[in-house]
């Protein structure tokens, strides 16, 4: 199949005026391949759907569809490709604006790889130096492999399965991951950036809030695990190293008694509790912390062995507790998982 003869419905999902719906509809009207049919999703607030219908007749052919039910980002994008008529799908929403090649490169990798879905990829741009140092410390300096900005062949959502519908952030993290996981599904990412997300001006906090209310919402689907284990396990290094100083720093009105002996009795019971719920998690937990914690105690072991080093009375010491200790809990979870 030739590029010209991919036919690509374009989804895009919005949430009243949320965002910019007129210079993503201007965006994609200037693409250099067009998309064949445009779905507009939107649900609870209208929107003047007959004046942007109007604007834009002579570029875009809109199918709009309104729910006055909720619709979270999952649930609009799932009706969007199911009212789609086209094999091929595109994904955007109003916040996030292509390229003018978006279309045209998307379909030339897609054809010439033979994958089944090619991920967007975003680049996040700041006005002033506050926002860049909100995106340096969220997304980071290089492009994000996104959902917007994705082309895909629709029959490849029929194995892949739907977005979650009940979440208001982290399905498309939870969709990626299932991808990526995947043995029948062939994905690729973007080769060159083809959508950019601009921060508004003077509108860092509410980025702040919805940030921290997205990664509260996504907390409730596995999605970005190996950076939740990153962030407990350092939590709980943290808290290893304070405990034991935790009544000489902050005694008085905070003042526990036998602090030491109820943390880690506390950690016992979690790591015993998460081992009967989710062994799995447990085995990633252990795979992804305990075991850079073991090499690093080797090299704190070569650098200073009194480090590692307790003493237990005037004639009894005691080298290694610690490395004995850590390596027997990584010894027993992986031979009982």
């Amino acid at each position: 199949m030739t590029d010209n003869n991919i036919k690509i419905s374009v989804i895009l999902s919005i949430f009243g005026y949320d965002g910019n719906i007129f210079k993503t509809l201007t965006c994609l009207s200037n693409q250099t391949k067009a998309p064949d049919e445009l779905v507009i999703v939107n649900s609870i607030h209208e929107i003047d759907i007959d004046n942007i219908l109007e604007q834009f007749r002579d570029r875009l052919k809109i199918n709009y569809i309104f729910s006055k039910k909720r619709l979270l980002p999952g649930g609009s994008r799932n009706l969007g490709i199911l009212k789609a008529r086209f094999p091929f799908v595109g994904l955007i929403d109003s916040k996030t604006f292509p390229v003018k090649s978006w279309l045209e490169d998307s379909a030339k990798q897609l054809n010439s790889s033979n994958a089944s879905i090619i991920f967007g990829k975003t680049q996040y741009k700041a006005n002033f130096e506050m926002q860049e140092i909100f995106i340096l410390s969220t997304y980071g300096k290089n492009p994000v492999k996104t959902v917007p900005g994705t082309l895909l062949l629709k029959e490849a959502t029929q194995s892949l399965g739907e977005f979650n519908e009940t979440v208001r952030a982290g399905e498309d993290l939870e969709w990626k991951d299932r991808i990526d996981h995947s043995k029948t599904i062939k994905a690729e990412e973007s080769l060159k950036v083809n959508m950019f997300y601009n921060i508004a001006p003077n509108n860092i906090f509410q980025e702040f809030f919805r940030s921290a209310r997205n990664s509260w919402a996504s907390a409730t689907i596995n999605a970005q695990l190996n950076t939740r284990i990153l962030i407990f396990g350092l939590s709980c290094i943290s808290l290893m190293m304070i405990a034991p100083n935790w009544n000489r720093f902050l005694g008085g009105f905070i003042f526990i008694p036998n602090i030491t002996k109820i943390f880690l009795l506390a950690m016992m019971v979690f790591l015993i509790i998460l081992y009967l719920t989710s062994p799995k998690n447990l085995k990633r937990f252990s795979t992804f912390f305990f075991i850079p914690l073991i090499i690093s105690l080797f090299i704190l072991q070569y650098i200073n062995p009194a480090l590692l080093t307790i003493s237990l009375g005037n004639e009894l010491e005691a080298r290694n507790l610690n490395y004995f200790f850590l390596s027997s809990i990584v010894y027993l979870i992986f031979a009982t998982t």
